[in-house]
């Protein structure tokens, strides 16, 4: 009798539990509410415009708003802290480059985050190539001419811009000093389209920079690209050379770019957020607005740009410490 009650009883337990599981609202599946991508540069700039150009195809993708919060400043630093510092639920991201993931742990002496371990890697997009650009009105049609040029005015009389120190504009015209001997005085700027207005009007005599944020300048005949530093002629100036072409070897200073997540989200959200990128990567209408941007597009895996990041800061350390650009 006991063993027949104890039977009984424990059947409307297990119905009593199957009834709460199913009144019990189902987990909604990842992401269920805009997502926000830190750009930690300015508006405008190239790490922005490739974010830019990506996140909208990404949008449609997932469902979801997919908001670009720009939070320049410190090289990156400001931005890429406050996304590996965020909630790790997937909907704080970080769209970092080489400057954020690579070039700043040896370039500064405090960095407050750590590339490796504070983020997860969702995927790398691409590179983001340079030009070495100079006045439309500029004499110089070459590196060589340029080097010439710098030569010319003396010590400290020449000077080229970037968009901040520490970024890889700023380290192309710090390996150009040492390659080519020089002493050019770097000018940082705040927003890239200062630089460039500057040296539009000569203020400054060259600047390294991805072509995108430069095209409309380009397009006007205010200034001029001469050589690309990047391992492959651009796709949209397939007839200028690259630095390596013009005689500099090893001259290639592609920014890598990607999507990264704070640590310890979850493994599910990164793949979900990885096989979107990837989808959005491959649609025509990303392609074509990445090779106008100047963006190369070339995804690598979570695991693979964790392995492509890792191997970015010893190329990085040691072409650091070539260039002789000075740790801050």
């Amino acid at each position: 009798m006991h063993s027949l009650f104890r039977r009984a009883a424990l059947g409307v337990s297990l119905i009593t539990s199957a009834a709460i599981a199913a009144m019990a609202p189902a987990r909604a599946a990842y992401p269920e509410h805009p997502i926000t991508v830190i750009v930690p540069f300015v508006a405008g700039s190239n790490t922005d415009i490739s974010a830019r150009t990506v996140t909208t195809k990404l949008s449609e993708i997932l469902h979801q708003p997919v908001i670009i919060d720009n939070r320049g400043g410190a090289s990156g630093m400001i931005g890429a802290q406050v996304a590996a510092r965020a909630n790790p639920d997937g909907y704080t991201l970080l769209f970092g480059s080489s400057t954020t993931q690579s070039i700043i742990v040896s370039l500064f002496k405090t960095v407050p985050y750590d590339p490796l371990t504070d983020f997860a890697s969702i995927a790398r997009v691409g590179f983001a190539p340079m030009v070495l650009l100079v006045p439309a009105k500029s004499t110089v049609n070459s590196p060589t001419d340029l080097v010439k040029a710098i030569q010319a005015k003396g010590d400290g009389k020449a000077s080229y811009g970037s968009s901040g120190s520490g970024s890889t504009p700023h380290l192309a015209g710090a390996l150009l000093d040492k390659n080519a001997s020089l002493k050019a005085l770097h000018i940082p700027y705040e927003t890239p389209s200062q630089g460039l207005t500057d040296l539009s009007n000569g203020t400054i005599d060259y600047m390294f920079y991805p072509p995108g944020p430069a095209n409309g300048l380009i397009s006007a005949g205010l200034i001029r690209p001469v050589a690309a530093v990047s391992p492959v002629r651009l796709p949209n100036l397939p007839n200028l050379p690259t630095m390596e072409q013009a005689g500099y070897p090893g001259f290639n200073l592609a920014s890598s770019l990607g999507f990264y997540a704070p640590a310890k989200t979850p493994r599910a959200v990164i793949d979900t957020l990885y096989k979107a990128v990837s989808e959005a990567l491959r649609d025509p209408t990303v392609q074509a607005a990445a090779e106008k941007a100047g963006m190369l597009i070339s995804p690598l895996s979570p695991t693979d740009t964790d392995k492509a990041t890792a191997d970015e800061i010893a190329m990085y350390r040691n072409l650091i410490a070539i260039s002789g650009a000075q740790q801050q």
